[in-house]
C-alpha cells in the first residue's frame, strides 16, 4: 500500500488570489459585450446603418480596452498557476492514494484475510491521513474553481501568450490590415453626394458631373468560403450583404467546435470582404493571426480545426 505523505511546502491557504477575481470580472464584462454584439446582428435591420455602425464601433472599442486590461492579469494568473500546479496535483494524488489504501483494507477484510478487530485497527491508522487529505483536496478544488472563473478553459490557462512581433517586421497580412483602414469608407461619406466640381470657364461651359444618389446601392462582387475538409457536407458558404458568422454558437453560419460562440465574421465593405476576429483569440489567414483583414482571392482562413478558402466570384 502507498502511504506516502504529500508535500505541503506551499501553503495554498496563504495564496493571494485577488488577480483571479480581477480577471474574472474583466471576463464577465467581455462576455456581456459579446452578447450585445450578437444581439446587434439579430436586430440590424431595425435601425439605420449609421446607427448600427456607431454602436458597434463603441462596443468594439470597449472590447479592445478590456482585452488590453486582461492581458497583464492573465500573465500574472499564469505565473501563479505555475507556482501552485504541482502542489495541487500532489495533494490530489495523496488523497487518491489514501482512499485506495482504505479500499484495499476493506477488500482484504471482505475476503476473510483478517477479522473485524484487525479491520478497525488498520482503518484507524489511515483515518486521520484520509481526513487531512480530503480537506486539502477540497481546498484545491476551490482554487481550481477560481482559475476556471478567470479563464474560459484550462487549455487557455495552459497555453502560452503569443510572442511579440519585432517593430520592424513587415508581413503581408499587417500591410493589408492597414490598407483596409485607409480604404475604409465611413457611413457619412457613403451617404453624402460628391462635392460640386469647380466652375467651368465661361468660354467653354461644361455641365457639372451627375451627383451621386445617397441611397444608391454599392455594387460589389459576391464571394464564397470553401471548406477544405472534403468530408464536410457544409459549404461552400455564399458571402453577400449580411455578415457571415463563424463560431461554436448553434446559430453561427459556419459551426466550429472548440472556439468562442462568435469567434469571427466575414462581412462586406466598399473595398471587398473583411474578416474580423470577435473573440480576442487567434483567427489566422495564411498562417498569420489577424484582428481585421481585407480578404483577397485564395486566402486561407483558419478558425479552430476548420480551414476555409476565400474565393471571389
Amino acid at each position: 500500500m502507498n502511504t506516502s505523505v504529500a508535500s505541503e511546502k506551499l501553503d495554498l491557504g496563504s495564496l493571494d488570489l485577488s488577480v483571479l477575481d480581477q480577471l474574472a470580472d474583466v471576463q464577465g464584462q467581455l462576455s456581456q459585450i459579446d452578447t450585445r454584439l450578437k444581439a446587434m446582428d439579430e436586430k440590424r435591420s431595425a435601425v439605420a446603418e449609421q446607427v448600427f455602425n456607431r454602436v458597434r464601433k463603441d462596443y468594439m472599442e470597449q472590447r479592445q480596452e478590456l482585452m488590453a486590461k486582461a492581458t497583464p492579469l492573465k500573465e500574472s494568473a499564469r505565473e501563479l498557476y505555475n507556482q501552485v500546479r504541482s502542489a495541487m496535483t500532489e495533494l490530489e494524488q495523496a488523497f487518491e492514494a489514501a482512499r485506495m489504501d482504505q479500499e484495499e483494507i476493506e477488500f482484504r477484510h471482505s475476503l476473510g484475510e483478517f477479522d473485524d478487530a484487525e479491520l478497525k485497527r488498520r482503518l484507524q491508522g489511515i483515518k486521520g491521513s484520509l481526513a487531512e487529505r480530503a480537506k486539502a483536496k477540497e481546498q484545491v478544488s476551490e482554487i481550481r474553481d477560481r482559475f476556471n472563473k478567470a479563464f474560459k478553459s484550462m487549455e487557455e490557462l495552459d497555453e502560452a501568450p503569443p510572442p511579440a512581433r519585432p517593430a520592424d517586421e513587415s508581413e503581408e497580412p499587417t500591410q493589408r490590415v492597414n490598407q483596409v483602414k485607409e480604404d475604409d469608407v465611413t457611413t457619412a461619406e457613403m451617404e453624402n453626394p460628391d462635392p460640386e466640381p469647380p466652375p467651368a470657364p465661361v468660354a467653354r461651359p461644361t455641365p457639372p458631373p451627375p451627383r451621386r444618389n445617397p441611397d444608391a446601392t454599392v455594387v460589389f462582387r459576391p464571394g464564397r468560403l470553401i471548406d477544405q475538409a472534403t468530408d464536410n457536407p457544409g459549404g461552400p458558404y455564399t458571402l453577400g450583404l449580411r455578415p457571415l458568422s463563424i463560431g461554436s454558437d448553434s446559430g453561427s453560419d459556419v459551426k466550429v467546435d472548440g472556439v468562442a460562440g462568435r469567434q469571427a465574421e466575414v462581412g462586406p465593405s466598399r473595398s471587398g470582404f473583411i474578416l474580423r476576429d470577435l473573440a480576442g483569440k487567434v483567427t489566422k489567414v495564411n498562417g498569420q493571426p489577424v484582428d481585421e483583414l481585407l480578404l483577397k482571392d485564395g486566402d486561407l482562413i483558419e478558425v479552430g480545426s476548420v480551414s476555409l478558402k476565400f474565393s471571389q466570384v
